[in-house]
Formats: C-alpha cells, sequence, structure tokens
C-alpha cells in the first residue's frame, strides 16, 4: 500500500521515522500552511502519486479543556470558515445559499471521514475547524465557538477531506495538540511534546491501515 504522510511544514514530520516495508511504502509530502497552498499539492499528488490512503500529521489548537496538550486525536469531521462577519456573528456559504448543506462532498455542512468514523481506537474523535487566520481573541473565539462549535482548528484539514473525498481516496488526519484555542500566547504552547506524541501514536495508528 502506497501511504503519503502529509503536513503543512516539515518541522511536523520532522519526528516520524518510519521506513517503508513490504506491506506499505510511505513517502513524505510537505503541502504548505493554508488551503492554497494544500489544495494544490495533495491533488498534484493524487494525479501523480496515486495513493492508496494519505494521513495529515501535525498540530492543532484545541478548543475543549478536556483535551490536554500533547493528545493525539482523530478527525471525524471537518468543517470550513469560508463567508462572512455579520454584525456579531458568521454566515458560511451554507447559510449565504451559495451551498447546499449535502453538496457532494459534503454532508449537514461537513466534510466527513466514514474510514475513522468506524475505526476501533482509543483515539478520541473530534470535530474540526479549518481557518485562514488561527483564533487569537476572545471575540473571533467566541463567534467560532457559537458557528461551529469545534473541538480543534486548524489551516489545512479541509483541503485534505475535500481532495480525498472528491478523488475517492481513503485518509485521516492524525493531530496532536499543541495548544489551547485562546488569547494567543506562545508560552503556553508545547509543539515539542505535541509532536513528539504524534509521531509514537501514528505508529499505533497505522496498525490499522
Amino acid at each position: 500500500m502506497k501511504i503519503i504522510l502529509a503536513a503543512a511544514t516539515s518541522f511536523e514530520l520532522s519526528k516520524i521515522d518510519i521506513q517503508s516495508k513490504e506491506k506499505h511504502f510511505f513517502i513524505k509530502l510537505v503541502h504548505g500552511i493554508g488551503l492554497l497552498s494544500s489544495v494544490y499539492e495533495l491533488t498534484k499528488a493524487v494525479l501523480e502519486l496515486k495513493p492508496d490512503f494519505i494521513i495529515q500529521c501535525g498540530i492543532v489548537g484545541a478548543y475543549r479543556r478536556d483535551l490536554n496538550i500533547g493528545d493525539s486525536v482523530l478527525i471525524k469531521n471537518e468543517m470550513i470558515e469560508v463567508g462572512v462577519e455579520n454584525q456579531n456573528h458568521i454566515e458560511d456559504l451554507f447559510d449565504l445559499h451559495f451551498l447546499n448543506p449535502n453538496d457532494s462532498p459534503f454532508e449537514h455542512k461537513m466534510l466527513p471521514n466514514q474510514f475513522v468514523q468506524n475505526l476501533k481506537t482509543d483515539f478520541k474523535k473530534v470535530n474540526a475547524l479549518t481557518v485562514q487566520i488561527c483564533s487569537g481573541t476572545i471575540d473571533t473565539i467566541h463567534k467560532r465557538i457559537k458557528k461551529f462549535h469545534p473541538d480543534v482548528e486548524s489551516m489545512e484539514g479541509a483541503s485534505l477531506h475535500y481532495v480525498c473525498l472528491k478523488n475517492n481516496i481513503p485518509f485521516l488526519q492524525l493531530k496532536s495538540i499543541s495548544n489551547y484555542v485562546e488569547v494567543r500566547n506562545k508560552a503556553n504552547w508545547n509543539i515539542e511534546l505535541a509532536l513528539e506524541n504524534n509521531a509514537l501514536h501514528l505508529n499505533q495508528i497505522l496498525k490499522h491501515i
């Protein structure tokens, strides 16, 4: 099985040391930060490399305080913040009637991962929000919680879900929590722990593929 291990930055792949074996052949892909670069690089990889499976690794911020710094989670549904601000709330493309909630590959306004939803594992399965500006103020955080009720946020998760769902490629996101979504203060982050656990837990999740 040809498996792409993807992440936004080379730093997020730096602790992953997995060798190709008889069962799996691994290819590392740095797809860049944000929607534009990640959609392009993932689509290019799908067309040129023809993978059997794609795993997006890396770090996320957690809205939920019952998730601990360093925890690894699987993303069962991905949401995307694209739309407008209207007074004190956010209206997305579904609210604006540019998309229907179940327009493929969306289901109830989300990009689902059926593989993860059916996977039997001890890792927590969460809903994620893809943003293009990471939350860093109380106002932004409150608006996003009110609108999307996310568990975690990143900047590229929706790209993976969209590209893979459109191309019928099995996939998953294994993300580790480096920080809480709060007023930005990097002194509270622990990226090193998150990346160490991400690499460790990747080996565990590969047993299910």
